[in-house]
């Protein structure tokens, strides 16, 4: 297994942050006054020890980054049911931004984080997004993530938990023991079930219909007409598909590698910061793939997971196909039972998925593939015809 390192500074652009759980790490929680339960531990955290900026390592492990009105306050609070105390967060606008970054935690092993736990208390809902809270970045290094430098982030946010965000009242979450996580970039899940999911493989596992799969991908073409253009365009498509599916249970199951982000987020923000937050690694969100593929006279081996979520590939298995039948000299294996980097895995109740081992017979089809032998069976999988 890789080890993934989070970096020496914690940082995650965007939404407002909380910080104070059993393993500490950074919170983040959207526009919003919203508020942070302290740990249970002997570790003890005040108002002294954020620091005001975040230029390097802080002393004290712990350091803030304030935008616009954004503030970031520990609070001793000695009412009766009221705790110890608390770090509040203040975003009034929707510019504000607070963030607390834990620094103290850098280094550590995804592997030795075995508790994960928060409770938050929303004073006030924010405008136009009655689920925004505090939620969990983890900006991670490994060798399973394609970006430059295996960087990523793991994000853990309640709206994807499943329970719904009460304001005026506490509630405790538990990243570690529920779904709800995702990152860029990552396509193999761990015991937290972080992972990122399309909207159309999460409506399938959650059993809803082909009608409702339908609406579904109305949703996430219009989010991705916003991403194509570069956070230019396609805002009137969002809106409209939004508010026609507002009252739909689905669509907070939605979240993909970027829709169910730009779901959650103001119109206003989107123009705003959409694009150095979502659209960074300069990707041609039009590339004609299948032009690519046809042009090059040259034999191709395409080995496809037959149940993977990061890149649900029925289309490229048809499209494949069809190039094939078209004379293209294309072998196609598809294995069974596998997820996205040809992964087995055994799934719990509630679709969370543990990898177990690289899918049997994988590697041996790409060495006999390459020497232009043939010697199946290759474990499970099978050759398209």
């Amino acid at each position: 297994m890789p080890i993934d390192r989070p970096p020496s500074t914690l940082r995650r652009l965007g939404a407002a942050a909380a910080m104070g759980l059993t393993v500490a790490t950074a919170l983040l929680a959207a526009t919003g006054v919203a508020a942070a339960a302290p740990p249970p531990s002997s570790s003890q955290v005040s108002n002294s020890d954020l620091a005001p900026a975040c230029p390097g390592p802080s002393p004290t492990g712990f350091c803030t980054e304030l935008v616009g009105g954004g503030a970031a306050t520990v609070v001793d609070d000695q009412r009766p049911g009221g705790g110890r105390g608390y770090l509040r967060l203040t975003t009034r606008g929707p510019a504000d931004r607070a963030t607390v970054f834990a620094q103290r935690f850098a280094g550590m092993r995804l592997a030795d984080i075995t508790d994960l736990a928060y409770d938050t208390f929303v004073e006030r809902t924010a405008v136009g997004n009655d689920q925004a809270a505090p939620a969990i970045s983890i900006p991670i290094r490994s060798s399973r993530v394609r970006a430059p430098g295996g960087f990523t982030t793991l994000v853990w946010e309640p709206r994807n938990s499943g329970v719904r965000v009460a304001p005026f009242q506490w509630q405790r979450w538990t990243p570690s023991t529920s779904g709800g996580w995702s990152a860029n970039g990552m396509g193999v899940l761990n015991r937290f079930g972080f992972g990122r999911y399309t909207a159309e493989g999460v409506m399938k596992e959650k059993g809803y219909d082909d009608h409702a799969i339908a609406h579904a991908r109305e949703v996430a073409d219009a989010a991705g007409q916003v991403m194509a253009s570069h956070f230019a365009s396609g805002y009137e498509q969002l809106a409209d598909v939004k508010e026609r599916f507002a009252k739909e249970p689905w669509l907070h199951s939605i979240e993909g590698e970027f829709t169910g982000q730009l779901l959650a987020e103001d119109e206003a923000d989107l123009r705003r910061t959409g694009a150095p937050r979502y659209d960074n690694l300069n990707i041609l969100w039009r590339y004609d793939a299948v032009a690519a593929i046809r042009a090059p006279d040259i034999p191709q081996l395409w080995v496809l997971a037959g149940d993977d979520r990061e890149a649900p590939n029925a289309i490229t298995r048809q499209r494949l196909m069809d190039l094939k039948h078209q004379g293209k000299r294309i072998d196609l294996y598809v294995f069974p039972h596998t997820d996205h980097g040809m992964y087995e895995f055994v799934q719990d109740a509630d679709g969370t998925r543990h990898v177990t081992r690289i899918t049997d017979g994988y590697f041996r089809l790409l060495a006999d593939w390459i020497r232009r032998q043939d010697h199946p069976p290759y474990g499970a999988g099978q050759r398209a015809q």
